[in-house]
């Protein structure tokens, strides 16, 4: 029956978890939990997704399903009326309880954390995860210490959150896949206890630190992909035997539209290339006019250094601290400017 069970979940499983963490964010919005933690929760359903995926082979049934149960029964407490709500979580703790296989405890202990800081539980759930803290459980020990962090802010114990987001908590996992995500969630979670713990000057330094990332690491990415773009568009030209292709994009776009407008001259039999040529054309044209129209919004507004633009000229390159959180910290930080210490 349970491999029934399983069978009928096969292609599903990944779906259910993401449904799972939206409905837990929109239930910590509702109880006051720290939204620092929602990381955590997105990093656990991925995480769950391919876990099932891979543990199908090379692992024992009864720890999947025990596994299964209890993550499926996390994501039915979700969706439970309040009256319900604590009383189901408290089954998943219970389920998750079971599990003892090594392979297995930093999750489910990791996801105890999560159940349990659901319910409003802050003492239990920091307890749990301080039990998967540790650079040996890698991502689980990473956000488990993001966690901690949560857990205490749930309490109003602001120097213990200060203590869990601090970079020196976060530091040793560097290493870890997703670190940088880690770093700005516990950035902006040491901003907020600051605040909270009246220390605006902690909290600026916090946001100040996190909008530097930022733009550094916006620009690393931007810097990556016109790399890319001159690489793609010179390796173009070349192969089409065009002699000298430039290294400069604005000049790589003027000769690749030269020879688009050369082959649209050409009978169609010897137009090979040319769908490949509007393409890049595009994607060079797409970065060119991100950039130019961040540099135009930069200059009507000299305080936002993260327009929009930067994220189409930046492509599929990854952001982080992201673009939203760049934009919370610098409002943030127009707010402290406003405050006195005492505030």
């Amino acid at each position: 029956m349970n491999q029934d069970r399983l069978g009928q979940h096969n292609e599903q499983d990944e779906d259910p978890f993401l449904e799972t963490v939206n409905r837990g964010i929109e239930f910590a919005k509702e109880r006051a939990i720290p939204l620092a933690f929602a990381g955590a929760l997105i990093i656990a359903a991925i995480l769950g997704g391919v876990w099932f995926a891979s543990s199908r082979t090379g692992s024992r049934v009864d720890d999947y399903v025990q596994m299964y149960d209890a993550l499926v029964a996390f994501e039915d407490a979700q969706a439970a009326t309040d009256a319900e709500r604590a009383k189901e979580l408290d089954g998943v703790i219970s389920k998750l309880n079971a599990i003892q296989n090594p392979t297995y405890v930093p999750r489910a202990r990791f996801i105890q954390g999560s159940a349990a800081l659901a319910k409003g539980d802050g003492v239990e759930a920091a307890r749990l995860f301080q039990s998967v803290v540790g650079v040996k459980n890698g991502v689980y020990g990473m956000y488990a210490q993001l966690g901690i962090g949560a857990a205490k802010e749930a309490q109003s114990d602001w120097n213990g959150a200060l203590q869990a987001y601090a970079e020196s908590a976060i530091a040793p996992y560097a290493a870890v896949p997703g670190y940088d995500s880690a770093w700005a969630e516990a950035a902006m979670g040491r901003a907020r206890a600051a605040r909270q713990s009246g220390d605006p000057n902690a909290a600026r330094q916090a946001y100040e630190a996190l909008v530097a990332k930022h733009v550094a690491n916006r620009d690393k990415a931007i810097d990556a992909r016109r790399q890319d773009l001159v690489e793609e568009a010179k390796s173009f030209l070349e192969v089409q035997e065009v002699p000298n292709p430039p290294s400069d994009l604005n000049a790589l776009n003027q000769r690749l539209g030269e020879w688009i407008q050369a082959t649209l001259q050409k009978p169609e039999t010897q137009q090979t290339g040319l769908i490949d040529a509007t393409r890049i054309q595009g994607d060079v044209e797409d970065f060119l006019k991100g950039m130019a129209d961040a540099k135009k919004a930069i200059a009507q507004n000299p305080d936002d250094q993260s327009p929009y633009s930067y994220q189409i000229a930046a492509g599929d390159k990854t952001v982080t601290p992201t673009r939203e959180q760049y934009q919370r910290a610098v409002l943030e930080l127009e707010r402290l400017g406003q405050m006195t210490p005492s505030q």
